[in-house]
């Protein structure tokens, strides 16, 4: 894995260690860090490293419940993928959250 890829996945993890962040959120923040990057590059790299971290249950994925609390639910990489195209839009209700499995 490279530098890029270490350093994406670090920032995921120490976001959501504070609070659960929407997958929105979490974009925004890696594209902030990484804008020398090609956004498709950067896109695929962010997609990768969130996969690996729910694989490896360092961060589960969640939505939002009835009552506002976050669920942990099940997680793929192409519902991510579609939500990143559509972040400038979020849908806080429909859109992943992510966080720790203890959070």
């Amino acid at each position: 894995m490279d530098r890029n890829c270490n350093t994406i996945r670090n920032k995921i993890v120490e976001l959501c260690e504070e609070d659960d962040y929407g997958s929105w959120e979490l974009w925004w923040a890696i594209t902030a860090d990484h804008s020398n990057i090609p956004i498709d590059t950067l896109r695929q790299k962010f997609i990768v490293a969130v996969g690996r971290l729910v694989e490896s249950r360092s961060i589960v994925a969640k939505v939002k419940g009835v009552d506002g609390k976050c669920l942990i639910t099940s997680f793929f990489k192409e519902r991510l993928q579609e939500e990143i195209s559509n972040a400038s839009q979020p849908n806080p209700d429909d859109y992943y959250w992510f966080g720790t499995p203890k959070g």
